[in-house]
């Protein structure tokens, strides 16, 4: 008799402790909601992403959601490294959590193959492809060779640095004080004229120059070294 009264007792207490289980959230789905999260948000780059989700707080208990879980990256939080993402439950008892994730990504960066020195113009023999882990790297990264073909060396880089977008600038193909080429065109007319330019560009940008003829000033596209072409 005993026997039986014990073996209700334990299926009576099996059945509450099942009960009260259900009426939280399980740690496991919350951070299978952060990981798929990060997943879609960070694989559209097409780099490898390796996701770590932290452990939760073994004394938090939240509500069961009677809805799917939302996961959602805050716009100041880091996309690389340590981050931070929110969880919130939308259901009948609604709550949010923010929980912390590990994220490293690896991807293809430019870096020197030779020591590149100040006014040197980058071309195809200069950059070489190399995968690192993106995290690690301060400053930004170029990440295809043709972005920065023609550019120009603003500063020394030495031979297997990653070449930081602060390190070359587009090349000035026409400086402050050149003597350059005006073209003037309408249609399928077109003048040629001397000019000094009041102001440096590079390919496709807006400068001013004067006239050497009229005295003018006036504003043309560059299109190429000491070429400034003109709408007539």
């Amino acid at each position: 008799m005993n026997r039986v009264l014990i073996a209700l007792f334990l299926a009576m207490l099996s059945v509450t402790f099942g009960t009260v289980a259900a009426e939280h959230q399980s740690h496991r789905s919350i951070q299978e909601a952060v990981y798929g999260h990060l997943i879609e948000e960070l694989s559209a780059s097409g780099d490898e992403i390796n996701v770590k989700v932290g452990k939760l707080d073994q004394r938090l208990r939240l509500a069961q959601c009677s809805t799917p879980l939302t996961a959602s990256l805050p716009p100041s939080s880091r996309r690389v490294g340590g981050v931070t993402v929110k969880v919130s439950c939308e259901g009948n008892t609604p709550w949010t959590i923010y929980i912390q994730a590990e994220v490293e990504q690896f991807g293809e960066v430019m870096v020197a193959s030779r020591n590149l020195r100040r006014g040197e113009i980058i071309s195809r023999d200069d950059m070489e492809q190399r995968r690192v882990s993106l995290g690690l790297i301060r400053g930004g990264y170029i990440s295809k060779l043709e972005n920065i073909l023609g550019w120009q060396v603003k500063r020394n880089i030495s031979s297997g640095k990653i070449i930081s977008p602060n390190s070359i600038m587009r090349q000035l193909l026409v400086k402050r004080g050149d003597v350059v080429v005006i073209i003037a065109k309408n249609g399928g007319f077109e003048v040629k004229m001397g000019g000094i330019a009041k102001s440096s560009g590079a390919k496709g940008d807006t400068v001013q120059v004067i006239n050497q003829s009229s005295k003018k000033v006036v504003e043309g596209i560059v299109i190429g070294l000491g070429l400034v072409q003109v709408q007539m």
